[in-house]
């Protein structure tokens, strides 16, 4: 991901090598009650394959090229400043040309350098700005601490390891309790402990300490001790500085980016003015575009959602140089989707940008409520208010997350896709570790040490903008959606990432006990975790029930995206969450309709229709003995989930509606059990729900080829339905 810039030096030092991925379901704690469902298809029933994919080794003729890559980009802006710092000093005082005057007295290189110089000294101001107090989310109650407190206390097995990678490898002997008072009050106060009732406040800290205190062998040590722990909104931000040339390599890839997805069929929609020209490098292909974003701070790519059987997808990129290195990706999911499909069939998609971890200097990136807020608003506006499938890759999970938690749009995520999750044992400190104090070694260390820790705006966005409490998603969170909400889930792991631990994440989701971890800090600086001795399973088919893991041993972070037959595994699970429909949870596809004034009417004339009616029960549903003689009531007519599922109408722009059956094939059986012995007539009964369809506009009745109307006679039971589309 990080060096797609530079895939043609980097074809030189890279050679081909086999590599097995073994994909592991969930352990027995995954919900029994989807376990019956129906096997995967042949596309996606794979246990083990051989595949190929452009591995970056580890060597030292690696480790000196991407070095030297680095160090020419680290030189270019300073190189820049002295030359034009020189030039400037040898035409006052020409002795210090050195013979030198047709090098310094160049007006070509002079007008190339001066700006570089101008910009370099911008980010002496840049470093001061972004250290900044970040904007930090509302303050937790007391019961909130303590319940999180109690949260992270039941996912610790070892506590002293856990403590010594908080505090950068140290011996938890050396952790002094003020520190520690330090690191708990960024931990559960985001380092804002006194600022409501001090003594209060420092009382819980004091409680916490002595609850910690117990979990370890020895007390802590008195005073602040010998080691600093890691809080991350808090800690000083280091940045690397990016010159002119970097940046204009930035807005080439927007315009590549732009031309490419274009060509495959996607729409970009821009911010708006005043948000595009708040975005450097500047992005002058966005204004090109006829297409303006209905979210303020959320510029995305948008493949038009024409099915009325299958479910959209929204994709969320990760850490790295924005949507480019997702575009082969992308295109393989649309052509897996929509290739040889009809017009009216086509699975839509929609890409946001988040240019906050896209190497741009941009504003802040929103706060998880913003998030939440305008993503739903282009949702709605695209797919409308049904549900759809979410897939996101690295920080990407990060904003998975915050849906995922949200009790309103987790309810519409039908199925999930986390490729490289960071967002699952943020309570460990490998990801903080390895992303923002590690000091690289290898030669993929280095490559994520310069062009994402240490770009401006991304350190930025991690270091003012990260709140491990936010942003973690807990295993049983996942449990809760897989049962109650019917979610599927699947998490791609690479065995050899350089940020996440895989095999921590991998026994967290896959054993039923928790993982004990052992936080270390290995030869070459990295934070190393080290579980139990429990075997973990290999080798186990994709079901794609609960939640699923596909385990790719050998390959790196992102390094999935790269290979594409591997890329191609991740395509098909997208493929068969999106043509996966599942009544019983509600798991239908948002059809949009544009309907007339006249059709709201229709609406309102059939849900009293059927209130009127009192001979339609829901008893005769549950009993076929009793037939109780009683009026739907108005909450039964709209929010029965067992009845044709008026409850969820949605009216949005341009008189756009969304109707969402929840139980058609439930509905057809029943009608047709009940039709046996009701007391009404059966073409009565017939007729009545064929008269309410019809004011829908959704589904009309088929007798033997012919259409009924309001004259006919008597309509046959064996009546079928046929679904219809309004013109």
């Amino acid at each position: 991901m990080f060096w797609a810039l530079f895939r043609s030096w980097a074809k030189i030092i890279l050679h081909r090598c086999g590599k097995k991925c073994c994909i592991e379901p969930l352990g027995p704690h995954c919900d029994t009650r989807l376990s019956s469902q129906s096997n995967l298809t042949p596309a996606l029933s794979f246990t083990s394959s051989h595949c190929t994919v452009n591995m970056l080794k580890d060597s030292p003729p690696n480790r000196a090229a991407i070095r030297s890559v680095i160090f020419a980009l680290q030189s270019y802006a300073p190189f820049c400043v002295g030359y034009a710092v020189w030039s400037h000093l040898a035409q006052r005082y020409p002795l210090l040309g050195l013979g030198y005057e047709c090098f310094l007295y160049n007006k070509l290189l002079w007008y190339f350098c001066a700006p570089e110089a101008a910009f370099y000294l911008f980010f002496v101001f840049y470093q001061h700005y972004i250290q900044r107090e970040a904007i930090h989310p509302l303050m937790r109650t007391q019961d909130e601490r303590l319940a999180l407190f109690n949260k992270v206390r039941s996912e610790i097995l070892d506590p002293g390891s856990f403590l010594s990678g908080w505090f950068r490898g140290a011996d938890p002997k050396e952790i002094g309790r003020e520190e520690l008072k330090r690191f708990v009050d960024w931990a559960f106060w985001e380092g804002r402990a006194g600022q409501g009732e001090k003594n209060r406040d420092k009382r819980e800290i004091e409680e916490y300490i002595r609850k910690i205190e117990i979990m370890m062998p020895e007390p802590f040590q008195e005073g602040k001790g010998k080691m600093q722990s890691l809080r991350l909104t808090l800690d000083p931000i280091i940045i690397e500085a990016r010159s002119l040339f970097w940046y204009g390599l930035m807005g080439l890839v927007d315009t590549i980016a732009l031309i490419l997805l274009t060509a495959k069929g996607f729409e970009f929609y821009r911010r708006s003015v005043l948000g595009t020209l708040a975005v450097f490098p500047p992005r002058p292909a966005a204004f090109f575009t006829r297409h303006a974003s209905c979210a303020p701070n959320y510029s995305y790519f948008h493949r038009k959602h024409t099915s009325k059987t299958r479910l959209p997808i929204l994709y969320i990129h990760g850490i790295g140089i924005g949507i480019l290195p997702s575009i082969r990706f992308l295109s393989d999911l649309d052509h897996a989707l929509n290739d040889g499909r009809p017009e009216d069939d086509h699975v839509g998609i929609i890409a946001p940008e988040i240019l906050q971890i896209s190497s741009r200097l941009t504003t802040a990136i929103p706060t998880r409520k913003q998030f939440l807020s305008e993503l739903t608003t282009i949702l709605d506006h695209h797919f409308g208010p049904g549900r759809f499938v979410l897939a996101a890759h690295s920080y990407g999970t990060i904003l998975a997350t915050h849906m995922l938690n949200d009790t309103t749009l987790s309810r519409r995520i039908s199925g999930c896709l986390l490729a490289d999750p960071i967002s699952m044992l943020l309570h460990m400190p490998d990801v903080a570790y390895n992303f923002t104090i590690r000091h690289p070694v290898r030669a993929n260390e280095w490559m994520l040490w310069y062009f994402a820790s240490k770009d401006p705006q991304i350190a930025h966005t991690i270091g003012r903008h990260f709140f491990w409490s936010e942003n973690i998603l807990w295993r049983d969170q996942i449990e809760h959606l897989v049962v109650n909400h019917g979610m599927r889930l699947t998490a791609s792991l690479a065995s050899e990432d350089l940020i996440v631990n895989a095999k921590a994440v991998k026994a967290y989701l896959t054993e039923k006990e928790i993982p004990n971890p052992v936080v270390v800090e290995n030869g070459n600086g990295q934070m190393e975790m080290q579980l139990h001795d429990t075997p973990l399973r290999r080798y186990m088919p994709w079901k794609g029930k609960g939640v699923d893991v596909l385990w790719f041993e050998g390959y790196d972070h992102a390094e999935v995206f790269d290979a594409g037959e591997d890329r191609t595994m991740l395509v098909n699970v997208l493929v068969e969450y999106a043509e996966w429909i599942d009544d019983r949870w509600g798991n239908q596809v948002p059809a949009l309709f544009s309907v007339a004034t006249a059709r709201y009417v229709g609406w309102m004339k059939a849900v009293l229709w059927c209130w009127a009616d009192v001979d339609i029960g829901w008893n005769h549903y549950t009993d076929r003995m009793q037939r109780p003689r009683r009026r739907w009531t108005v909450p039964e007519c709209l929010f029965s989930p067992y009845s044709w599922s008026l409850y969820s109408v949605f009216t949005h722009r341009s008189g756009i509606i969304c109707l969402r059956s929840a139980a058609l094939s439930h509905l057809k059986s029943r009608i047709e059990e009940w039709s046996a012995f009701t007391p009404m007539r059966p073409e009565a009964v017939w007729y009545r729900w064929y008269r309410a369809r019809r004011l829908l506009g959704w589904y009309s009745l088929n007798v033997n080829g012919k259409e009924a109307n309001k004259l006919s006679g008597t309509v046959s039971r064996k009546t079928t339905f046929e679904r219809t589309v309004p013109t």
